[in-house]
């Protein structure tokens, strides 16, 4: 078990090496040109910015066209609960069991048992305490996410400007238990809820309409093969997940239904960075229908 750990972090500090090399090579480019490059580099082909059609085309176009200074602090871990607290209430907030801008071996020491940590400024980055074999490794592991300058890698531009933060929580279940409930939600409207199960074995990705009937289409992981049910409190999640959103073109709100409550997981508005590549990126684009230069200025080749 302790091999198995010691090669994953190795393979996660290789992973962080070259996304680090990258972005020092293109942190002087203009956002736009960062973009294309970063959209050519990923998935092979020009940019569509004049009528984007494809899934991953309209979340660059949104990316670049939709300055809204209320998004920030909402991207920002620590920050939006805030936002959640007075939109939908306290019980929907994990709560937050420490946060720092440097965390230490003896920090983690004293976290209660099943406790993750994260960055408050970043996405796709967290540890479960207690699966770590060396938490003075884990600890300079976090404190290195701090270093990370998020908004580089796809350009998500409200990442840019946020306070670099560790947090720790609660682990809400064990992580082959968790599931993600995330809802799509274009102009006060839930058009998707993506449901991801076993994010850390076997992971599957299924879509649903806000009515709980499957969609087919594929995004990144293989849809699961037995449609799971909707969750128990699917009413009072879609009921939030709206609210959170207010009148924002497009957002995505993630939710977790706990066997005690429903609770915030983020809020992101670009998913993936844009950068999707996959057979149902058109398909998935249509599905998504939104005329993203309406009311908008339009960005020229």
């Amino acid at each position: 078990m302790h091999h198995m750990s010691a090669r994953s972090d190795f393979a996660i500090g290789l992973r962080d090496l070259a996304k680090s090399a990258y972005l020092n090579a293109t942190r002087w480019l203009g956002d736009e040109a960062a973009v294309r490059l970063d959209h050519y580099r990923g998935l092979g082909r020009r940019l569509d910015l004049k009528a984007p059609r494809r899934f991953s085309d309209k979340i660059q176009h949104y990316k670049l066209a939709m300055r809204d200074p209320r998004m920030p602090p909402l991207v920002d871990k620590l920050a939006v609960k805030s936002f959640v607290r007075q939109t939908v209430g306290e019980d929907w907030i994990i709560p937050t069991i420490w946060s720092g801008v440097r965390v230490t071996e003896f920090d983690l020491c004293t976290m209660p048992a099943h406790s993750v940590i994260k960055p408050s400024h970043a996405s796709g980055k967290i540890a479960f305490i207690d699966a770590a074999p060396d938490l003075a490794v884990l600890a300079r592991r976090a404190n290195n996410w701090l270093k990370w300058d998020h908004h580089l890698m796809h350009r998500e531009w409200a990442y840019a400007g946020a306070a670099r933060r560790l947090l720790v929580e609660p682990q809400i279940a064990p992580p082959d238990a968790l599931t993600d409930y995330k809802f799509w939600i274009f102009d006060g409207e839930v058009r998707l809820i993506q449901v991801d199960a076993n994010r850390f074995t076997r992971h599957t990705r299924s879509f649903f309409t806000d009515a709980w009937r499957p969609v087919d289409v594929k995004l990144k992981y293989p849809r699961d093969r037995e449609p799971p049910a909707a969750p128990a409190r699917l009413d009072a999640m879609l009921d939030a997940a709206l609210k959170l959103a207010g009148d924002f073109r497009f957002v995505r709100v993630d939710l977790y239904d706990t066997p005690e409550r429903a609770l915030f997981g983020e809020m992101t508005f670009w998913p993936m960075g844009g950068c999707y590549k996959g057979k149902d990126n058109l398909a998935f684009g249509e599905l998504l229908a939104l005329d993203l230069t309406e009311r908008r200025p339009p960005i020229t080749e």
